[in-house]
């Protein structure tokens, strides 16, 4: 019988571990955790941080020659997602954005039935082929 880990896995412990796998994968390339929060504070003060949609993660991928005259890496977006979770609205939106403004956009997503370090090593397999399209 096969386990089915992902859906129990959380979209978090998914990404923190591929943030730890990808320097070992592709030493080039840095990843990093956005934190997108909205919350009500004692008092009654709302804080919001970051924009509604945007993605889970963003990283740079070092190039050997310069993207553009003066940056020598290429930015990209990373978007998780686990195998119980959907796209909101606003996770479509900033989607669309990226594409239009031609910005680099990487969508993962668990499948139900894969361990967490399958669905991780499926990621940072898919990053590689992604990555190797940005040189």
């Amino acid at each position: 019988m096969t386990t089915q880990a992902s859906p129990l896995a959380s979209e978090a412990d998914l990404m923190r571990a591929y943030i730890e796998a990808i320097p070992f994968a592709i030493p080039t390339m840095r990843v990093f955790r956005r934190n997108i929060i909205a919350a009500r504070l004692n008092g009654g003060h709302f804080v919001r941080a970051g924009i509604p949609g945007q993605c889970d993660l963003y990283g740079y991928v070092k190039s050997s020659r310069p993207a553009v005259s003066w940056c020598w890496a290429h930015p990209i977006e990373i978007e998780c997602k686990a195998a119980r979770t959907r796209w909101t609205k606003g996770q479509k939106k900033w989607r669309a954005f990226c594409e239009e403004w031609r910005i680099p956009y990487l969508a993962l997503e668990a499948r139900k039935d894969e361990t967490p370090g399958d669905t991780v090593g499926r990621w940072v397999k898919e990053t590689m082929n992604y990555v190797g399209t940005l040189a």
